[in-house]
């Protein structure tokens, strides 16, 4: 068997394992059966509009989702958005992403398995789905202020262009989120996914945002996201940058 069906196998053991731990913890049961107190989640719903109409009629529509749930030594972290954009009647921008994030704290360190999905028309990317473990460190954890770092190994799978690929990766990514002040919270994350046999074929994503409290459920979201990619498709850009705007719901 070749290296590369060796890691497949353990990634796609990993993904099935990623899969009865989200079941355990959303279920609020210990994997030994023993009662363990119900842990909430934090979950947020954002939604952004733009509209204008006159010698151009425009639309963009931009929806998140966020969940996490921390208990015990166990962190989860579900993650869904989109965002479509017409002009004219023509399509300008239609992209998804989903990320689940498992979490085992040990001491001022963790274990982790990701699993992120992404469609991106614009780009030609139909579709891009890449799992796998690794390890990470809390550089800083208090309250209201988190700073981790994390180095992993992945597998990725894409169709781009109509083209399929599927190859070992790299992941390395660092995450901060702070509380600016009793109604307001910053965060910022970093990754960086080399192909494993070619580390100048990269993808390089960050995002950066701000949150302010409107009301006790209501916030003004401001978030700034960029993806790198070092080989596009034929006739896409390297770089694509959003600016979202966006009111948020605690739910």
């Amino acid at each position: 068997m070749t290296s590369d069906k060796v890691v497949r196998s353990v990634l796609r053991m990993c993904a099935v394992a990623l899969l009865a731990v989200l079941t355990l913890a959303g279920s609020g049961v210990r994997a030994d059966d023993a009662p363990a107190a119900e842990a909430a989640w934090d979950r947020s719903l954002a939604i952004g509009l733009n509209l204008s109409e006159g010698n151009t009629d425009t639309t963009l529509a931009h929806a998140s989702l966020r969940m996490v749930r921390e208990h015990n030594e166990d962190y989860v972290r579900l993650l869904m958005e989109g965002t479509y954009g017409e002009t004219d009647e023509d399509t300008t921008t239609q992209k998804a992403r989903g990320q689940i994030q498992y979490r085992r704290h040990l001491d001022g360190s963790f274990v982790y398995i990701d699993l992120d999905s992404q469609h991106d028309d614009p780009a030609g990317v139909d579709y891009r789905v890449i799992v796998g473990p690794g390890l990470g460190r809390y550089l800083m954890r208090a309250e209201g202020a988190r700073l981790s770092a994390e180095i992993g190994l992945g597998y990725l799978w894409e169709e781009v262009a109509d083209a399929g690929d599927e190859h070992v990766v790299l992941r390395i990514a660092e995450r901060g989120n702070w509380d600016v002040s009793e109604t307001a919270r910053f965060w910022e994350s970093v990754e960086l996914i080399p192909k494993a046999e070619n580390l100048g074929n990269y993808l390089l994503i960050s995002e950066l945002g701000i949150e302010s409290a409107i009301t006790s459920q209501i916030y003004l979201r401001l978030v700034l996201q960029d993806r790198y990619d070092s080989e596009p498709a034929m006739d896409i850009e390297h770089n694509d940058l959003s600016i979202i705007s966006a009111l948020t719901w605690r739910l």
